[in-house]
C-alpha cells in the first residue's frame, strides 16, 4: 500500500510546536565540552581543512586527545563558523532545523509502521518526539549535535527501507535507488557519530518481524551495509580498541550491570521527565545483587516475554518498538564510557518510544480521551522543554542545578570550580573542588588544580598538601611531580632566608628528577630540571637535561636559551653566544633571547652588535629597559649611537 506524500499543511503543523518551544534557547552559551571541539578548535575555522576531517581524527578537538571521528559533524561546525564564527544563535538554529528534520522523519516512519488506520497516531508520535523534554539537551547542547546529525540521516535511511517495503513489499535488491538512500544515509550517519552502527540491526529485526520470506532476497542491502560497517570499523580501529579493549575505563561486569540499571532511570526519564539534569546521581553497580540492576533486568526481561508474546498473537509491532529501543542504546551501552548515563543517549531511542506512546495514548478509551491525553501530554513536555533551556542559559545555572540534584556526583562540583574560576571568584572555586573530591577522592588531576587555585590565593601549605595527594595517587604519573617541583621551586623564591631557600630548592630538585625519569620524553620537564640544576651550581647536568631537551625540538627557543645560559656558566661566553643567534633566528620576537645575546656579544667584544640587541630587547619588552639602559652607559659612545 503506498502512503501519501505529506503536504506542507502538515509540516508546518509539525514544525511549528518544536520551533515554539526551542525559540529561547537561541543566545545559549557555549558548555563544557564546546570548548575543545568548537571554541578553542583551530581546525574549524578554515574551510580548506574539510577534506583532512576524513583523514585526521585528531582534528575534532584542539588536543588531540579528544581526537573522534567524525568527519561529517565537523563540517558542518566548520559551515557554521564560516557563516557566523562564534555568534551561537547560528549554532542553535541549525540545532533546532535538524531537530524539526528529524520530528518529520518520525511521523513518516511512524505512518509507515502504524498504516492508513493510524494517522493520528503517527501524529501524536511525531510531535512527543519534538516536544518531549530529553530532546532538550541534544538540542540546547552544541557539541551534541553528534546526536541531531546521527538521528536524521538514520531516520532517513530507516524511512528509505519502510517506503521501499510499502511499494508492494518486493525485495530492495531490484530497487537501486532506494538502495542508494538506505546505503547513502547509513554511510553518512557513520561518519557522524559511531552508534549509527546500530541501524543494521533495526533493520534486520524489523525485517526478521515482518518479512521474514525477503530476508534472503535482500543480500544486496545487507551484505552492502556489512560492508560500510566493516569500512567504518576499520577508520576508527584504534579509537574502538583502546575504548573495548586497550584501556577500557571500566571492567565490563561493572559496565553491562550498570547499564542494565541504567534502563530503569530512562524509562523513568522518558515517561516521566522531570529531574532532568546534565550529570544524573547513577553509581556503578558490578553485579545482579544490586537491587536496582536486579529489578531493571526483571523488568527488561517481563517486557521482552510480554512483546514476544504478543508478537506470536500477530501483535509484532511492540516488540519491534522495544527492540529498536533497546538496539539503538546498545553503542553507548556496550562501550565503556567516561560518563555512565547521558539523556542524550535517549535521542534515537525516543523516537520508538514516542511511536508507542502515541500508539498507545490513542487507544485510551473513547476517541475524544485519547485525544484529551495527547494534548496534555504535549502541553506539559512543551512547557517542561523551555524551562529546562532556560538552565541551558547560563553555565552556571546549569551546572548548580546539577550539583544540586546529584550532589554525589563529582563533575558538577568541578565544571562549577571551573566557572568560579572564570568569574574571578577563588575562594568559591576552592570550595566548590573540596566537595568534589569529597566525592570523587581518586582524581589526581583535581587535587592539582585545587594545589593551583591555593598557591593563587597564597595558602602554599594547603598547596602543597594537595599536590602531594595527587602524587600519591599515581605516583608513577611524571607530571604530576613536575607540579610538586614547581611547586617547591615557588616556595624557594620566596624565601628571604638563602639556606631555608636552598633546602626548597633541594626538594624542587628530587621532584624534577623523579618527573624526569617518569616522563623521559616531556621537553618542558626537561627544561626545568635543567634551570633548577643551574640554581644549585650543577651546571654539566644542567647541560645534560637542556641537550636531551634539545633533541625532542631542534628548533624550541627556550630550550635553546637555556643552554647558551649553561654554556656562559661553564665559561663558554663563544659557544653561548652562538647558541643565543640559533635562539633569535628561532624565534624573532623572543626578548630574552634578544638580551641575552646582546650580553654575549658585549663579553665578546661586539658592542655595536650588542647595542642592536639590546635595543631589539626593549622593543619587545620594555621590562627590559632599566637593565638594558644600565649596559647601553658601559658601551663606547660609537657602540650607543649605532
Amino acid at each position: 500500500m503506498r502512503m501519501p506524500t505529506a503536504g506542507w499543511r502538515l509540516w508546518l503543523l509539525l514544525a511549528i510546536p518544536p520551533v515554539l518551544v526551542y525559540a529561547n534557547s537561541l543566545h545559549n552559551p557555549f558548555h563544557y565540552d564546546d570548548a575543545h571541539s568548537i571554541v578553542d578548535n583551530e581546525h574549524i575555522r578554515d574551510l580548506s581543512n574539510i577534506p583532512q576531517y576524513f583523514i585526521d581524527p585528531t582534528l575534532f578537538a584542539s588536543e588531540p586527545r579528544y581526537a573522534m571521528y567524525r568527519p561529517l559533524l565537523l563540517t558542518s561546525v566548520a559551515l557554521n563558523h564560516a557563516l557566523g564564527e562564534y555568534e551561537v544563535a547560528g549554532y542553535h538554529v541549525f540545532a533546532i532545523l535538524l531537530h524539526i528534520g528529524c520530528v518529520l522523519l518520525v511521523h513518516d516512519i511512524a505512518l509507515r509502521l502504524l498504516g492508513e488506520g493510524g494517522r493520528r497516531s503517527a501524529l501524536a508520535a511525531a510531535l512527543i518526539f519534538g516536544l518531549h523534554p530529553i530532546a532538550s539537551e541534544p538540542v540546547n547542547y552544541i557539541s551534541s549535535r553528534s546526536e541531531l546529525l546521527v538521528a536524521l540521516l538514520l531516520f532517513a535511511s530507516l524511512s528509505a527501507f519502510l517506503r521501499r517495503r510499502a511499494q508492494g513489499g518486493l525485495s530492495l535488491a531490484g530497487a537501486n535507488g532506494t538502495l542508494g538512500m538506505v546505503f547513502g544515509g547509513y554511510g553518512a550517519a557513520l561518519l557522524s557519530k559511531a552508534t549509527a552502527v546500530a541501524l543494521p540491526a533495526v533493520i534486520l529485526v524489523y525485517a526478521l518481524l515482518f518479512h521474514r520470506d525477503m530476508v534472503r532476497r535482500d543480500s544486496k542491502l545487507y551484505g552492502g551495509m556489512a560492508l560500510l560497517s566493516g569500512l567504518y570499523l576499520w577508520m576508527i580501529i584504534g579509537q574502538f580498541h583502546k575504548a573495548t579493549v586497550g584501556s577500557p575505563v571500566r571492567g565490563y561486569d561493572e559496565q553491562l550491570w550498570s547499564q542494565v540499571k541504567a534502563l530503569l532511570l530512562y524509562l523513568r526519564l522518558l515517561l516521566f521527565p522531570t529531574g532532568l539534569s546534565v550529570d544524573h546521581q547513577f553509581l556503578i553497580s558490578d553485579s545482579l545483587i544490586d537491587p536496582f540492576a536486579f529489578a531493571s533486568t526483571l523488568l527488561l526481561g517481563t517486557t521482552l516475554v510480554v512483546c514476544w508474546r504478543a508478537g506470536i498473537r500477530g501483535r509484532r509491532l511492540p516488540l519491534f518498538l522495544v527492540l529498536w529501543f533497546l538496539v539503538s542504546l546498545a553503542p553507548a551501552s556496550l562501550v565503556p564510557l567516561n560518563v555512565l548515563v547521558n539523556e542524550h543517549r535517549l535521542y534515537i531511542p525516543l523516537a520508538a518510544f514516542a511511536i508507542a506512546l502515541g500508539w498507545g495514548l490513542e487507544r485510551i478509551g473513547p476517541r475524544g480521551i485519547g485525544l484529551a491525553a495527547v494534548a496534555g501530554r504535549l502541553l506539559s513536555y512543551g512547557c517542561m522543554t523551555s524551562a529546562r533551556n532556560l538552565v541551558w542559559g547560563s553555565v552556571e545555572r546549569l551546572w548548580m542545578d546539577a550539583a544540586d540534584k546529584a550532589p554525589l556526583m563529582a563533575r558538577p562540583h568541578f565544571f562549577l570550580a571551573e566557572h568560579h574560576v572564570t568569574k574571578g571568584r577563588p575562594e568559591l572555586a576552592v570550595a566548590a573542588y573540596r566537595r568534589g573530591l569529597s566525592s570523587d577522592s581518586t582524581f589526581a588531576d583535581g587535587y592539582v588544580r585545587l594545589g593551583e587555585l591555593y598557591t593563587g590565593l597564597a595558602d602554599m601549605e594547603q598547596a602543597e598538601t594537595a599536590l602531594q595527594k595527587a602524587r600519591d595517587l599515581e605516583p608513577q604519573r611524571g607530571e604530576l611531580w613536575g607540579h610538586l617541583g614547581a611547586h617547591y621551586r615557588d616556595r624557594a623564591l620566596s624565601q628571604g632566608d638563602e639556606e631555608i631557600s636552598a633546602q626548597w630548592w633541594q626538594r624542587s630538585l628530587s621532584a624534577y628528577e623523579r618527573a624526569a625519569l617518569l616522563k623521559p620524553g616531556d621537553q618542558a620537564l626537561l627544561n626545568n630540571l635543567g634551570t633548577t640544576y643551574q640554581v644549585v651550581g650543577r651546571f654539566e647536568e644542567a647541560l645534560a637535561a637542556h641537550e636531551r631537551a634539545l633533541q625532542i625540538d631542534p628548533g624550541n627557543a627556550e630550550t635553546l636559551l637555556n643552554l647558551g645560559n649553561d654554556h656562559w656558566y661553564l665559561g663558554n661566553p663563544g659557544q653561548a653566544r652562538l647558541i643565543f643567534e640559533r635562539a633569535v633566528s628561532a624565534a624573532p620576537d623572543y626578548a630574552a633571547a634578544w638580551f641575552s645575546l646582546a650580553l654575549m656579544r658585549q663579553e665578546t667584544g661586539d658592542n655595536a652588535g650588542a647595542a642592536h640587541a639590546y635595543t631589539r630587547a626593549v622593543q619587545l619588552n620594555p621590562q627590559y629597559t632599566a637593565a638594558v639602559e644600565e649596559r647601553l652607559r658601559s658601551l663606547a659612545p660609537g657602540a650607543r649611537d649605532e
